[in-house]
């Protein structure tokens, strides 16, 4: 069984499990929080995904974030979050991620802006590797990504 979301050029490094068999189901459960100061808004977030595999193995990852976005004008916007990730293996391997990243946006007009934004995330655990979401997996630990590019939303 080939892993879902490859057809659209990324895919997630937990969609199978370590011996190679497919997610038989997929469960979730999230809450957010985000509070304007006035200053400066604040925003947080928990979730629990399991990941149940055809070979009767599963995997649960709880990952919390914390994040802060100031906006300096109407059209500027900057943003910094942390998000740490603990997993849980059925076998008993637990991998660990700590990612960081921060971004920036500007608005042109009321449908195109640009963007930047830099993201670093580190694994550990055994047989942890990074991986940022949309990217291939890192031969390594860590992983960097820098995305820059300009967006009109139709």
């Amino acid at each position: 069984m080939s892993p879902p979301f490859t057809g659209w050029g990324f895919s997630s490094p937990f969609v199978t499990s370590p011996t190679g068999a497919g997610t038989d189901q997929q469960r979730f459960f999230g809450v957010g929080a985000n509070y304007d100061f006035g200053f400066v808004n604040v925003l947080a977030s928990y979730t629990n995904v399991l990941f149940n595999y055809s070979d009767s193995s599963g995997l649960r990852l709880q990952n919390g974030e914390l994040g802060v976005y100031k906006r300096f004008t109407p059209a500027w916007l900057v943003g910094v979050s942390y998000v740490y990730t603990a997993g849980d293996y059925s076998g008993g391997r637990s991998p660990h991620y700590n990612q960081v990243t921060l971004a920036t946006d500007y608005l042109l007009s009321k449908r195109t802006d640009l963007f930047l934004t830099g993201i670093y995330q580190r694994a550990s655990g055994p047989g942890a590797f990074a991986q940022i979401y949309t990217t291939t997996a890192s031969s390594s630990h860590s992983q960097t990504l820098v995305q820059a590019g300009i967006r009109h939303r139709f």
